[in-house]
């Protein structure tokens, strides 16, 4: 394989599952996590196509 990713050189291995505990914590803690999708649902009108780009895990666009 050619050099290493940024995401490889800047993150250990460990960041994964730091985001997995993070989102967890969050949800048991009552946080409201579904807030960004529920924004975007009223800006738009029913039945519109969003390109959900760079979202990380696609807990949204899900």
């Amino acid at each position: 394989m050619g050099n290493a990713t940024r995401w490889e050189t800047d993150t250990g291995p460990e960041h994964s599952q730091w985001y997995i505990d993070r989102f967890r914590r969050l949800a048991a803690e009552g946080a409201d996590l579904t807030g960004e999708a529920r924004l975007v649902d009223a800006l738009v009108p029913p039945g519109s196509r969003i390109l959900d780009a760079g979202s990380g895990t696609g807990r949204v666009g899900a």
